[in-house]
């Protein structure tokens, strides 16, 4: 079929430049002369760039009253660092701007422009850029691909040492740099080709960044959209030269990112080994064996440091300073904790420069391990960090063999949780999944809750906080291909809603923050499978903000609950107003024999924890509830019941 003017005369321009270049390495050697520009097959303009040097990273102040950052990050973020040299042996070519929505609907015409950053290409995945590239070298002949991470910021920095290649403050949207490029602070975020991981410190020749990671680096902004008055990645401090973000490689949607493409080789720099958290490191795969356990007759509880944390709200370079993981922030929140099949206790936990910094970008998930058989807890070191998004809201889970991390935050638009699975007790992880819906998932807030199930025929259930003061049951049949809403929309009444299987098959739920009946946390029961449910009235206080109640069915059988006291204005709830222990014990026993269930209350007298004994539900009246209590004002609440 003869082919119209315009695309023969494409061809005969593409055929043109690649007499300039050599099929075989993309480029000549960087000595001889090329020429400054060549308009490609689908007429996008591409800019040579010489080889160079420079320095990568940045610890150069950073004002916030300028950049508008939050006022802690004074000197950019802990991953531009360490700043090293870098030499870009080769010359090679790069897009003028980011791709256009025309250019990549040569290649994918089902692609729908969202309209937010037009005339640029965004939400796409990391996948569909790469595959753009592969098919337009296979067109023309010739090797595109995404920049390197080095490559982009060699770029961007077009020969300055300041924040912008125009100085300290952005330049304007399509003004070119000294390179002759535009738009690398002001338009569409871009991928590159590296995987996101911490920077090493010695000097490097065409560096192609670590062996692997969680997801890839997003330069040119950050992945976080506005959300009320708090910082956002479009804003000028995540537009640096300096800044790095990163995602999810399967991550489409209605985000910013796009990309730009050059033409050139990829160096043949070999990555360096990806930098392992120590929890994850000499991980004995083992079956933990206890031969002798606390007497099982009466309670038993101990006390030891959970986390080696740095004090709350202590400063990111008072952190660096310490020597721990500069990607550990003063306040750590929202903690999943598990027991690995080889015995060890498992916690991830997400950390924040402060607590007003917990829905900020630059939040991550950090990681410690207390072994079997030990006494102390690992040093926490980050765990999971996609850079300049709202990480939040850790949720591990032992499902038989296999542990599994589901991780929330605000920042990866579209988005309820990602997820990654262990089989070797958390010393290798899965690459990052994100759930597909079908239907799409609507009317949610991106936070796992701390517990997760099967049922009886093998379903998955994931809880998640629902918007407008509910929880919603996520669930899937195919082992996390494809995901749902049980209750289609309709969940529990109170976010931060916990939930276990109970011996019947029906499922028991328990609590959920700033919602209560007559000042007490409600508790539920569904017998369909959490499409609908009845509730009533716990014997546990309303919880507020900040508090979220505990729930585990014990090897037993038993409920284990750990919640507070004190009500949500934190007044000391009066035992009288409980319902009793009792009809609390018929409700979760779902239809089994009766059995013996006992209330602890605890209290905190100076360094020990102290435990009292006030009866047995199903022979006790509930006039034991109107004992006094004790003048210092207890800390938590602990109960068991048979289910």
């Amino acid at each position: 079929m003869m082919k119209c003017p315009t695309a023969r005369r494409r061809l005969l321009v593409a055929a043109l430049a690649a007499i300039l270049v050599a099929a075989t390495t993309g480029l000549r050697p960087a000595d001889e002369p090329l020429e400054p520009f060549f308009e490609n097959s689908i007429d996008v303009r591409m800019v040579r760039i010489p080889a160079g040097t420079f320095r990568m990273g940045s610890t150069r102040p950073t004002d916030h009253r300028v950049l508008g950052q939050s006022w802690y990050r004074t000197h950019g973020d802990y991953d531009e660092t360490p700043v090293h040299d870098v030499r870009i042996s080769r010359d090679f070519y790069i897009s003028e701007t980011e791709i256009t929505v025309g250019r990549f609907q040569e290649f994918r015409q089902e692609y729908h422009d969202a309209g937010r950053y037009s005339p640029a290409v965004t939400g796409i995945s990391y996948d569909e850029a790469t595959a753009f590239c592969r098919w337009l070298s296979g067109r023309e002949g010739r090797p595109y691909r995404l920049p390197t991470e080095a490559e982009w910021e060699y770029v961007a920095r077009a020969g300055s040492a300041s924040h912008f290649s125009s100085g300290d403050t952005p330049p304007s949207h399509g003004e070119a740099n000294a390179l002759g490029v535009k738009n690398m602070h002001t338009g569409a975020l871009e991928w590159v080709a590296d995987w996101y991981g911490p920077y090493r410190p010695e000097s490097q020749v065409d560096p192609v960044g670590p062996a692997s990671g969680w997801g890839r680096v997003v330069r040119g902004g950050g992945p976080q959209g506005p959300r009320g008055n708090r910082p956002h990645g479009l804003l000028p401090y995540y537009r640096r030269s300096a800044n790095r973000a990163s995602a999810p490689l399967h991550y489409r949607g209605m985000h910013p990112i796009g990309f730009r493409i050059v033409m050139g080789e990829l160096p043949r720099t070999p990555p360096y080994p990806a930098r392992q958290p120590f929890s994850l490191e000499l991980v004995k795969q083992r079956n933990a064996h206890v031969d002798a356990g606390p007497p099982a007759d009466q309670p038993w509880f101990r006390r030891r440091p959970l986390l080696a944390v740095p004090p709350e709200n202590m400063m990111p370079d008072a952190v660096k300073a310490s020597g721990l993981d500069p990607g550990l922030g003063g306040h750590n929140h929202s903690a999943g904790v598990t027991v690995t099949p080889n015995g060890d206790l498992l916690v991830v936990t997400f950390t924040a420069a402060t607590q007003q910094a917990e829905y900020r970008p630059g939040n991550a998930f950090v990681v410690t391990r207390r072994r079997f058989g030990s006494e102390q807890w690992d040093v926490p070191s980050v765990f999971m960090d996609f850079a300049d998004v709202q990480d939040a809201s850790a949720l591990l889970w032992t499902d038989d063999d296999t542990v599994h991390f589901f991780g929330g935050g605000v920042g990866l638009t579209g988005v309820p949780f990602r997820w990654t699975s262990s089989t070797d007790s958390g010393a290798t992880w899965s690459p990052v999944r994100l759930p597909l819906f079908d239907p799409p998932l609507r009317g949610y807030s991106p936070q796992p809750i701390s517990t997760a199930f099967r049922t009886a025929d093998g379903t998955m259930h994931v809880p998640i906080d629902g918007v407008g003061g509910q929880s919603l049951l996520l669930a899937s049949r195919d082992e996390g291909r494809t995901w749902y809403d049980v209750g289609a929309g309709h969940g529990t009444r109170g976010r931060h809603t916990l939930y276990v299987v109970l011996d019947d098959g029906s499922l028991f739920a328990l609590g959920g923050k700033d919602t209560d009946i007559d000042g007490f946390m409600p508790q539920f029961r569904s017998t369909d499978g959490g499409k609908s449910w009845k509730e009533r009235k716990s014997p546990f206080p309303a919880l507020a903000s900040h508090q979220r109640p505990a729930l585990v069915r014990l090897r037993s059988g038993r409920l284990f609950v750990a919640s507070d006291w004190q009500d949500r204005d934190g007044r000391l709830a009066s035992p009288r107003a409980a319902p009793s222990l009792r009809s609390q014990t018929t409700m979760a026993r779902a239809g089994t024999s009766r059995r013996c269930s006992t209330l602890c209350r605890t209290r905190l007298p100076s360094s020990r924890i102290e435990i009292r004994t006030t009866g047995r539900a199903s022979t006790t009246p509930a006039q034991h509830l109107d004992t006094p209590w004790p003048r210092r004002r207890p800390t938590g609440r602990f109960t068991s019941s048979r289910a």
